[in-house]
């Protein structure tokens, strides 16, 4: 190695676009569908939980990659299930567009859920909080039928 590789200043900066390829790895595999790759992108990220102070992210995180290594044989169904995307959500049939699936349901339920009319203000009566969560699926069926007859094509 030449002395630009010792200083500082190249060591940062090497880190910093290792994490970013790291990341993007991460991303790539959720988005793809790709359970080896995220399989291989897990293990890669534990070092930046413990970074982070995030000491049940760094805890846990490798108990999940060990069990997942092990699923083909534990449970060869769950296996084929998740190595067919079952650990992502695809909400559309076009291309690279899933997200795991925390990510979906903020974007679904827990978006509707903080949204006007949702539960935001509801929290400190429990009655009140109940009500609508059992109404919840209700108000979604009427919800999509008003959305198809507004917008057709949707």
């Amino acid at each position: 190695m030449n002395s630009r590789s010792s200083t500082a200043t190249f060591r940062y900066w090497l880190s910093f676009l290792e994490a970013g390829d790291t990341l993007l790895k991460l991303l790539r595999a959720d988005r793809e569908a790709d359970f080896k790759l995220h399989l291989a992108a897990i293990p890669e990220v534990m070092p930046f939980f413990f970074l982070a102070g995030r000491n049940n992210y760094a805890r846990y995180t490798p108990i999940y990659v060990v069990e997942m290594h092990q699923l083909q044989t534990a449970a060869p169904k769950m296996f084929e299930h998740m190595s067919g995307g079952g650990f992502v959500v695809k909400r559309s049939e076009r291309t690279f567009n899933c997200v795991p699936t925390d990510q979906a349901l903020e974007q679904s339920i827990n978006r509707e859920a903080k949204s006007q009319g949702g539960v935001v203000g509801y929290t400190l009566r429990k009655g009140t909080l109940l009500r609508w969560l059992l109404n919840l699926p209700h108000n979604w069926g009427v919800c999509r039928k008003l959305q198809t007859n507004v917008h057709p094509q949707v």
